[in-house]
């Protein structure tokens, strides 16, 4: 994790030069941008760190959001996941592919998130649920979501008897 912090700190920073540059002339000031971390360990630090760079405001706003086998601890990455979708109302787009949710509690908040959410149309869950949890009542409650265009959830222990 430290090794690679200073790295993560390059990245943020360069994202913040970008989002809050001053730009002259009568460009509009709202560039969608699509951000993967995938198959990146990422810690309270890291994710930390993210959250200020990611932050509404400046030139752009997150329109794509994928975050893939990610290994988080706990409920760090559903809590990261939930700040970013409430803070970017422009999202259509949000992954959470292969970072099982160890709480229902948090695979609650998450659904209530993406279904309150609104803009997200298309959204990739697979793998989100492990061991007993019963992926149907989620599904029916992404299903209902008006506008929601796509959903991948494979691997969710959806059983329907």
């Amino acid at each position: 994790d430290h090794t690679m912090c200073s790295h993560w700190r390059e990245f943020c920073l360069a994202m913040k030069t970008w989002n809050f540059s001053s730009v002259r002339g009568t460009i509009e000031r709202t560039i969608p941008y699509s951000l993967s971390i995938c198959n990146i360990e990422l810690s309270a630090n890291v994710l930390n760190m993210l959250r200020e760079c990611i932050k509404p405001g400046g030139m752009g706003y997150v329109e794509e959001l994928n975050l893939t086998r990610n290994n988080f601890q706990g409920s760090d990455g559903i809590n990261f996941a939930i700040e970013i979708i409430q803070s970017q109302t422009k999202m259509t787009e949000f992954c959470y592919e292969r970072n099982p949710a160890d709480r229902e509690q948090d695979c609650q908040r998450l659904f209530d998130a993406i279904v309150s959410h609104p803009n997200i149309i298309k959204c990739n869950l697979n793998g989100l649920f492990g061991g007993e949890t019963n992926g149907h009542d989620y599904l029916v409650h992404l299903l209902r979501k008006d506008g929601m265009k796509n959903i991948n959830f494979e691997s969710c222990g959806v059983i329907t008897n």
